[in-house]
């Protein structure tokens, strides 16, 4: 099941490793459940087919990124000694996981506000124009993500 916003944060993702010149190696899309449940039984499946893992796994949300680093350290490896996990959507649960779960923030609470400004503009006869808003996410360090100098990354003309 994915969702409108999992496609935006597909074409997001894309963009930027083209930006950034990097190579999208299909081998390293595991399509796994959007449930910590379905994420961590698909992301075994994965790890028992796929002959080498990538440098790193950006999931769709905090969830299935939860799922799937459990699924990850069972299979022992060290996250983010061996594979860095990025999350989306910073929920609470990814401060406290181990390790704490490196994400992008969405300001949900202000998306929630500018909606419900919209809906009582238009319901007080207002425009009924479509209209699409976006809002900026920020960044969110914690310690799913291995640390890269700048000298390791000379000379890569692709992540893995």
């Amino acid at each position: 099941f994915r969702i409108q916003a999992f496609r935006y944060r597909e074409i997001g993702y894309k963009r930027m490793m083209e930006r950034y010149g990097l190579k999208i190696n299909e081998e390293y899309i595991a399509t796994v459940g959007t449930k910590i449940e379905t994420a961590y039984e698909e992301m075994k499946k994965y790890l028992q087919q796929v002959k080498e893992l990538p440098t790193a796994f950006f999931a769709d949300n905090d969830t299935i990124a939860i799922g799937a680093m459990r699924a990850i350290k069972e299979q022992g490896y060290d996250i983010p000694g061996d594979i860095s996990i990025i999350g989306f959507d910073n929920i609470s649960y990814g401060a406290i996981s181990e390790p704490p779960l490196t994400t992008i923030n969405v300001h949900k609470h202000e998306m929630g506000e500018m909606a419900v400004r919209e809906l009582v503009r238009v319901a007080e006869g207002g425009s009924r124009i479509k209209m699409k808003i976006q809002v900026c996410t920020d960044f969110v360090e914690r310690d799913s993500v291995k640390e890269l100098s700048p000298s390791s990354m000379r000379g890569r003309e692709e992540l893995r």
